[in-house]
């Protein structure tokens, strides 16, 4: 499975975005749970967002 160069960029600022929102709603809420489904969350929505945007303009 060969991956294009964007993909891995779109992954990338998923996964650290992700773990960003996981551990600000960690931090606030002080629950482990809450900051794992935050984190996985957030990654799926960045990852299809930010999907959605480069196919739109072509990138």
């Amino acid at each position: 499975m060969k991956f294009e160069r964007k993909e891995i960029l779109i992954l990338f600022t998923a996964v650290i975005s992700g773990y960003f929102f996981g551990n600000l709603a960690g931090s606030v809420y002080n629950n482990i749970i809450l900051q794992i489904l935050v984190t996985v969350i957030a990654i799926i929505l960045v990852d299809s967002l930010l999907s959605h945007i480069l196919r739109k303009y072509d990138f």
